[in-house]
């Protein structure tokens, strides 16, 4: 977009949409802003999101004033949305912002406090997905984006709103530079995932302090999913010998992956509640709005 940037190229971070296994997605140890080519680290200075800046072309700038010069608004009027799963990876949101027209987004590192990430029960494209679940005491990594109005709007129909997940309200999320705000985030109206003692299962990759759950990598619970009596019965029919086939069949076969989600669903699954406000999305206050009320 701009020949004379200096950034970490997008390209290193492999969507999950593209590559299932890498699910949640690789991502920056850091804030960063991304334009859809590359990536540019960003921090809040004296602790304030008024005083932001990133570093681009080797020096550090006014955010929006970079903002401004990609062509879109002031970070203070987007939408703070929460990205505990993939939504945090450069390369996931490169996938989900293909088709609109700005894919400038500002993601900030933080914490989701008294809550744990977890494994859900209805996959798209070959992901086992996450889901959040309330767990007092647990502080888990999470992010936020910071997305325009057609951005929210791409956001929420990847997320099958309405069908896989609803809008809450969160007001425990903590910024890296230790500030409290209220943000927005999905909740999960498919199952979770339990396991063979019935404990839902965290994502090993999303890492938590006072975690009291039993975590897995993605790879790790497509084998365990695999191993289940239902699930290996029926996948016994087909030519699947690993993870590699199956996750194969489940990104090449809807049929099979609607079963297999039934399955997970019926038999494997559990509600969830977390009892958060749900707000539609026609209501959501843009992070100006929040900082001031």
């Amino acid at each position: 977009m701009r020949v004379n940037d200096l950034g970490i190229s997008i390209q290193k971070f492999t969507a999950p949409r593209d590559d299932p296994i890498v699910y949640p997605g690789k991502r920056p140890a850091y804030s960063y802003l991304t334009d859809g080519v590359n990536i540019y680290q960003v921090r809040f200075e004296e602790e304030d999101f008024n005083k932001a800046v990133v570093f681009l072309r080797d020096k550090w700038c006014d955010l929006d004033e970079v903002l401004e010069e990609f062509g879109t608004a002031s970070h203070l009027k987007k939408y703070p949305i929460l990205a505990y799963g993939s939504n945090a990876s450069p390369g996931q949101l490169l996938k989900k912002f293909k088709d609109v027209a700005s894919p400038v987004v500002l993601v900030v590192k933080g914490l989701l406090l008294d809550f744990d990430v977890i494994y859900g029960t209805n996959n798209l494209y070959g992901s086992i997905p996450a889901m959040i679940v309330k767990s007092p005491g647990t502080i888990v990594e999470c992010w936020i984006t910071l997305l325009d109005e057609e951005q929210l709007i791409a956001m929420n129909e990847s997320e099958q709103l309405g069908k896989d997940y609803s809008l809450g309200v969160f007001n425990s999320f903590q910024t890296e530079f230790n500030k409290t705000i209220t943000v927005y985030g999905y909740v999960g109206l498919m199952k979770g995932y339990n396991n063979e003692v019935g404990d839902f299962v965290a994502l090993s990759e999303i890492k938590a302090e006072n975690r009291r759950l039993p975590e897995r990598s993605q790879t790790q619970i497509l084998q365990e999913i695999m191993s289940r009596d239902l699930i290996l019965h029926f996948i016994s029919k087909f030519d699947i010998h690993d993870v590699t086939d199956f996750l194969s069949k489940l990104r090449g076969d809807n049929l099979f992956r609607e079963e297999i989600n039934n399955i997970l669903d019926g038999t494997y699954g559990t509600s969830v509640d977390i009892k958060v406000p749900i707000v539609a999305s026609s209501d959501l206050m843009n992070l100006g709005t929040i900082l001031r009320t």
